[in-house]
C-alpha cells in the first residue's frame, strides 16, 4: 500500500519487521538545538559530529570511516548532559571509542 504524509510527519521503517511508524514530530526534531536538545534520530556519524560542533564548541574529526556506515539513536539535554556524558553513550554502544583533549574530538 501506499502512504500520504503531511507537512511535518516523520516516517520511520523497522529493520527488523518493515513496520513503517509516521508521527508528527519531525518538526520538533528539527529545532531540537533550540531548546537544547541533542536529538539523534538515526542521523550518521558526520551528523552527529555537525552537532556536536554546533552544541558543544568543539572540533570533531571522524577518523575511522567505517563509521560512516553507522546510525545512532538518542536524546540529550544539553543544559544537563556535557560533551562527555553524549561521547559516554555512543561509547556505550560498542560501535566507536573517542578521545576528547581540550575542545578537540576524535571518534574512531
Amino acid at each position: 500500500g501506499s502512504v500520504v504524509m503531511r507537512k511535518g510527519q516523520h516516517a520511520v521503517i523497522s529493520k527488523h519487521d518493515g513496520h513503517l511508524t509516521i508521527t508528527d514530530d519531525a518538526t520538533n526534531n528539527n529545532v531540537a538545538w533550540t531548546q537544547h536538545e541533542l536529538v539523534l534520530d538515526g542521523k550518521s556519524i558526520y551528523a552527529i559530529a555537525h552537532e556536536l560542533e554546533r552544541d558543544y564548541s568543539v572540533t570533531v574529526t571522524v577518523k575511522n570511516g567505517q563509521l560512516a556506515t553507522l546510525h545512532f539513536y538518542g536524546r540529550f539535554d544539553t543544559r544537563l548532559q556535557s560533551l562527555t556524558d553524549v561521547l559516554n553513550a555512543l561509547k556505550t554502544t560498542g560501535k566507536l571509542n573517542y578521545n576528547l583533549t581540550g575542545r578537540k574530538v576524535t571518534l574512531y
